[in-house]
């Protein structure tokens, strides 16, 4: 595997257990709003504190989210 991959991936995968968890955050354009994610920012906040490996979210939270958390957990945007 080329070194860059295999950093960005270490990033997601845990190296030492081979298993990630990802938050799934992209949901919000097609379904619209849920109940218990009004604030998207507390929401990362608790996957950080829970030990999440990197956050899925879309193109709507890009600029929410990515300036304050991009050091502090892998983030794969939804395209």
């Amino acid at each position: 595997m080329h070194p860059g991959l295999k950093a960005r991936y270490d990033r997601i995968i845990n190296p030492q257990t081979g298993k990630t968890v990802l938050l799934p955050f992209d949901h919000g354009l097609p379904f619209g709003p849920l109940p218990g994610i009004t604030d998207p920012r507390q929401t990362v906040r608790w996957a950080v504190a829970g030990g999440a490996n990197a956050v899925i979210f879309n193109q709507g939270l890009a600029g929410v989210l990515f300036s304050e958390y991009n050091t502090k957990i892998p983030a794969i945007h939804m395209l």
